[in-house]
């Protein structure tokens, strides 16, 4: 296939791209204790940046299922709008006969044509109606509150996801700029320890880019595994399905689709499929979780390697393992 082909140069690199993140001892010079603390604090608000990017695929997903009832229901009520007028026409031969036979203005009913309920309600009060006609002018009644209840309930929904998008992607700026702010306090600590992780990660892109095979028994799982490989260096978008980027759950998403596996576009939703897998069982394509509460997905590659979609500064790379909170692994086919 031609992902296969496009893929990275097989066991050897996966080799060769471990050895690049085994980086050498710590840095001489920093304060173990805010070295660690800064470690920490990297974790705790990357993990928030993760979990906000989770909501936001629920809240888009949301959006999107709302936008596919709304077409629905913008056919239903055309289908609807017509049976109104038609059972518009009988109910206002029913007042006619209702004028004729009781003295009834002509004025009310005239507001048939504008105001059908405030006239069927003051006919209610001084008529008496056959079963038939009773049974229709219900149904006409019905049918006019079906359609405004469904156009008002539509409408404050899309509101309402409009809101929450509003507020995730306020979340997820301020998410993003504390990252920054850890990040940069880590970088001061460990100024050499992130030049050569700086030269790790450029080795890898590299590695990447020049991509020639990966070594695989041509199964499912490595398939989606070599597509997975394909994407590194692409960008992470909020949402994203591809194929010009993914976040973590869209671009493992993506990977299974290869090989027409389809998985919710969301990390504790795959996290509940397959099967369990321990760590020292873990084979190239399994997919790998993180973070108490399980809000990060990426597919583990050998040699120790993970692929993710990681966060808009980093996008979609190469990373060790244990680089984040390990939470568990499972095997999808």
């Amino acid at each position: 296939m031609s992902h296969l082909r496009r893929a990275s140069a097989g066991l050897s690199v996966l080799l060769l791209v471990l050895a690049l993140f085994q980086v050498g001892a710590g840095v001489a010079s920093a304060d173990p204790d805010s070295v660690s603390q800064a470690k920490a604090e990297l974790t705790r608000f990357e993990q928030e940046a993760s979990e906000l990017a989770e909501q936001y695929d629920a809240v888009n997903q949301r959006l999107e299922q709302t936008k596919r009832d709304m077409a629905q229901t913008e056919t239903d009520i055309v289908v609807r709008q017509d049976q109104v007028d038609r059972l518009r026409g009988q109910v206002a031969q029913i007042v006619l006969r209702q004028w004729q036979t009781s003295g009834l203005g002509t004025t009310a009913v005239l507001l048939l044509s504008e105001n059908s309920t405030e006239l069927l309600q003051q006919l209610s009060a001084n008529q008496r109606w056959t079963s038939s006609a009773e049974d229709l002018i219900q149904h006409f009644q019905g049918q006019q509150a079906d359609l405004a209840e469904l156009k008002a309930s539509l409408a404050a929904a899309v509101l309402q996801v409009q809101a929450d998008n509003d507020r995730l992607a306020e979340l997820k700026s301020q998410a993003d700029a504390k990252v920054d702010a850890a990040e940069r306090a880590l970088s001061r600590l460990q100024a050499a320890e992130n030049a050569r992780l700086g030269q790790a990660r450029e080795n890898t892109a590299s590695l990447s880019q020049s991509r020639a095979a990966f070594v695989s028994d041509g199964s499912a799982a490595a398939v989606a595994t070599a597509f997975a490989v394909a994407q590194v260096g692409k960008p992470y978008i909020y949402g994203g399905n591809g194929p010009a980027g993914y976040d973590c759950s869209g671009l493992t998403r993506a990977a299974y689709l290869q090989v027409g596996v389809a998985l919710p576009h969301s990390s504790s939703a795959q996290y509940r499929l397959g099967q369990p897998v321990a760590e020292a069982d873990l084979r190239p394509g399994d997919l790998v979780f993180y973070y108490s509460g399980i809000s990060h997905v990426g597919i583990y590659v050998g040699g120790g390697l993970i692929v993710d979609a990681a966060n808009p500064r980093r996008g979609i790379r190469y990373t060790d393992l244990h680089s984040m909170p390990y939470m568990g692994a499972r095997r999808i086919i």
